[in-house]
């Protein structure tokens, strides 16, 4: 763990550098090749922020930004830093790193506001509450009427283990058994096998369920993938009185430190 001061001088000696990526730019002074210099809300559709430069961004990561609709970051571990007005380009940032530009001057071009500062573009509530609202109402109309999909609560969760045990705890108090009568199967997707992606393999495994249903969580399992950290996808088995139930399909993550994904219940008279 870095002590305050070496933070200090981390972030001193990144913002003199330069054109390197994450330093302070403007569009006389580039940034490094594959860098692009992102200003978020320009100065001239806020004047408030004035001379205020804006951030190399870090070759390598894809763009984000808003307007119609959200564009979230597809870089692995990163999320949006957006724009403090709509219609321009955010940053594809890990936590550290955008809880560190939002300490800085340039941070008046972005939204450093929300939950803790991190809720990516998604209001006060931040990603999890927003994919949960759409997402369960698409579930609601679009899975078939003889499986019960819908969403996780969103619980914090410290870390896999802690989001494992309330994905455990929402499924038996659902279908009704103990937490300790369900076994738990990691499919091998993800941080498990990462040419594997768990969004294609959650959707696969629910498309097993028939109906619509896979065109209903494909994009909201690319979305997860995509904006939450630790997502992974497990089966869950229940069992009572010798017996076991169909297995429940979950794809799970964190964000902010919430708990936030989607389950596919396969037994029939399971539905929250």
């Amino acid at each position: 763990m870095e002590d305050a001061a070496s933070s200090d001088a981390f972030s001193d000696q990144q913002a003199s550098d330069t054109g390197m990526a994450l330093a302070s730019c403007t569009p006389a002074v580039g940034c490094e090749t594959g860098s692009t210099c992102i200003d978020g809300c320009p100065s001239f559709a806020k004047p408030a922020i004035g001379a205020v430069g804006g951030i190399c961004s870090v070759p390598g990561r894809d763009t984000c930004g808003c307007g119609a609709v959200a564009d979230p970051c597809d870089t692995p571990g990163t999320v949006c830093l957006m724009p403090a007005c709509c219609d321009y380009s955010g940053i594809c940032v890990t936590p550290a790193e955008r809880a560190e530009i939002c300490s800085r001057p340039e941070s008046a071009h972005f939204d450093c506001s929300g939950s803790g500062g991190n809720d990516g573009g998604f209001g006060d509530g931040g990603f999890a509450a927003d994919f949960t609202a759409r997402a369960d109402a698409a579930l609601a109309a679009g899975a078939p009427s003889w499986v019960c999909a819908t969403t996780l609560p969103n619980v914090p969760v410290a870390d896999v283990a802690a989001a494992r045990d309330a994905v455990r705890q929402f499924i038996a108090q659902i279908v009704g058994v103990a937490p300790a009568d369900i076994m738990m199967t990691v499919q091998m997707c993800g941080a498990a096998m990462p040419a594997n992606s768990c969004a294609a393999t959650f959707a696969h495994d629910c498309s097993k369920s028939g109906g619509n249903i896979y065109n209903t969580v494909a994009p909201f399992a690319d979305e997860l993938n995509t904006t939450a950290t630790d997502v992974e996808e497990t089966i869950w088995v229940p069992m009572q009185n010798g017996s076991s139930f169909a297995g429940d399909v979950v794809l799970s993550g964190i964000s902010d430190g919430l708990l936030v994904g989607m389950v596919d219940f396969n037994y029939p008279s399971t539905c929250p």
